[in-house]
């Protein structure tokens, strides 16, 4: 087949080498599986880029776009009637933000670890349950922007809270327990992958049990599932999971169409299943193709 892959780096060799390297090591899977490669720059003028990919007459796009203006392009080439691999444009504007996606598992009857718009701490029992995790409330939205942070006392938070009247960004609570991140391909569940929690040493998140038992490894899954269907994920995808104990677990992110590149975690995830990365390619193809 023909596959376009259509990115968002602004030059083909980005500085920092990640978008860049995504880029080249999809270029050689999709050689590898018999394909013809064509690259596709859509941090080119709209016009530029749309009509590149349409000239190329593509049989299928492997959306490797990861910034800010991901559902953006994904609309505009759903729009072209292209065929794109991974979630659509729709699931793409929810899942950008953060606390969007809170508020629809909320409403979804799921148990959600909420991100709360950070101006609205200051009133807020939030400050009486620190340490809390403190993002920007859009999910690439600049893919230099510094905001990630454990806030630990109330003056860190009283800082960040000023800050925020200009950058928008969101809060959520660190709770005690298991970091889980369980990554989806089609309708293959990877095996989980154990994050180290965000507290620190000496934390009451030493009181977790060492080892997550069966029973609660399959309480995640079965969370992180119904969560990737509330926002209606598609392709491949990834969602955070906390896990205090089996009864008390909590959905803390899903991201649709995560980072698609041979040290990305979905990747490191698909090997643990035996999936090298030309393999994982492949399966989401073929997933795009078959819909």
């Amino acid at each position: 087949m023909r596959i376009a892959i259509l990115h968002d780096t602004p030059t083909a060799t980005d500085e920092t080498g990640g978008d860049a390297t995504q880029i080249e090591a999809a270029h050689v899977a999709l050689q590898d599986l018999g394909h013809t490669p064509i690259r596709i720059g859509a941090a080119a003028p709209l016009g530029e880029w749309t009509e590149r990919i349409l000239d190329a007459d593509v049989d299928l796009v492997l959306n490797l776009c990861v910034h800010g203006d991901l559902p953006r392009i994904t609309a505009t080439a759903e729009l072209l009637g292209l065929r794109l691999t991974g979630s659509g444009s729709e699931t793409l504007f929810l899942t950008q933000r953060r606390d969007r996606v809170s508020a629809v598992l909320r409403a979804a009857g799921l148990p959600v670890a909420t991100w709360s718009p950070l101006r609205d701490a200051g009133s807020s029992p939030l400050r009486e349950r620190l340490p809390l995790r403190v993002e920007a409330a859009m999910r690439g939205a600049d893919a230099s922007n510094p905001w990630r942070f454990l806030v630990e006392d109330a003056e860190a938070l009283d800082a960040l809270i000023d800050t925020s009247k200009v950058s928008r960004l969101v809060v959520q609570e660190v709770g005690a327990g298991h970091y889980f991140t369980i990554g989806i391909v089609g309708g293959h569940v990877l095996p989980i992958a154990e994050r180290e929690p965000p507290v620190r040493a000496g934390s009451e998140a030493e009181r977790a049990p060492r080892f997550p038992s069966r029973r609660l490894l399959d309480a995640a899954t079965e969370l992180a599932v119904e969560a990737w269907r509330a926002v209606e994920g598609i392709g491949y995808g990834k969602v955070d999971v906390q896990a205090a104990a089996q009864t008390n677990i909590a959905v803390l992110d899903v991201r649709a169409n995560p980072t698609l590149s041979p040290g990305s975690a979905l990747t490191r995830m698909a090997a643990a299943n035996g999936w090298g990365f030309t393999d994982l390619v492949d399966r989401i193809l073929d997933e795009a193709a078959n819909r």
